[in-house]
């Protein structure tokens, strides 16, 4: 009896450091599984422009969405007010044309995109999507240039110069305003005139170029509004600064030479 028992203790000794080892390989093959799912799920984001480096890509799901965040940095001596990213026919801006923040030489940003930016699918492990690879396409500098993909370069500096030249017929008006005596009036009368005016340019110019003096009215309206709201709450401190932020925004771009 004696020698049956300790058999069968020795068996289970045994029976434990297989189970043990076994549980140490199926460890070192789960992790090296997950390494590379993890490895494989980080997108690749190519550049057609020598002004942005790719320092990073991440993807993440948000609600059920497949959202890539980017890392981008400028390592071109110009600061930078846009930059386009492109997966096939599709596209989205990091758009900072109208105010007076810019990526400058050396900064990093962060720009956040739908996976496929059009189907909603993810990327795969080589990053491509249904539409094509993910692409910094252009980028705009503040002086008017663009670079990288001809197509998106001109998008962006037409959108530019449509801005510029709705800057330029917005500053009387903003330099009225800035002195009028009775402001309340001033605002709702700009405004009411940015409102039912139609906003077009010379023909010759391109849809993009239009877009631009839409977009630089659109954001005019938006900031008028809200100094309109400061002053009615007796905020008038708040809505100066706001006004004289906004003049200087509007100067910069109507003083800025075509490119």
């Amino acid at each position: 009896m004696r020698k049956i028992a300790a058999a069968v203790r020795g068996h289970r000794k045994l029976a434990v450091v297989a189970g043990f080892c076994l549980f140490l390989l199926l460890s070192g093959a789960i992790l090296r599984l997950s390494s590379r799912a993890g490895h494989q799920q980080t997108p690749i984001v190519l550049t057609q422009t020598k002004a942005i480096r790719v320092i990073g890509t991440e993807q993440v799901t948000v609600g059920g969405t497949s959202i890539l965040v980017v890392k981008l940095q400028n390592v071109s001596d110009k600061p930078i007010k846009a930059v386009t990213i492109r997966a096939g026919n599709t596209w989205v801006t990091k758009n900072l044309m109208i105010g007076e923040d810019s990526i400058v030489a050396g900064s990093v940003v962060t720009q956040q995109i739908s996976a496929s930016l059009d189907t909603g699918r993810a990327f795969n492990t080589s990053g491509e999507t249904a539409t094509g690879q993910p692409t910094i396409a252009a980028v705009l500098f503040a002086d008017g240039e663009g670079d990288g993909d001809p197509r998106y370069a001109k998008i962006l500096t037409d959108q530019y110069r449509g801005v510029r030249e709705f800057a330029k017929r917005a500053m009387p008006k903003l330099r009225m305003l800035s002195q009028a005596a009775d402001k309340e009036k001033a605002l709702d009368d700009l405004i009411a005139e940015e409102s039912s005016q139609p906003v077009k340019g010379d023909v010759q110019f391109s849809q993009d170029y239009q877009d631009g003096m839409s977009n630089a009215r659109t954001k005019l309206h938006m900031r008028l509004s809200e100094i309109k709201d400061q002053r009615r709450g007796n905020r008038f401190d708040e809505a100066d600064k706001r006004l004289q932020k906004l003049e200087r925004v509007f100067e910069g771009l109507a003083s800025s030479p075509a490119y």
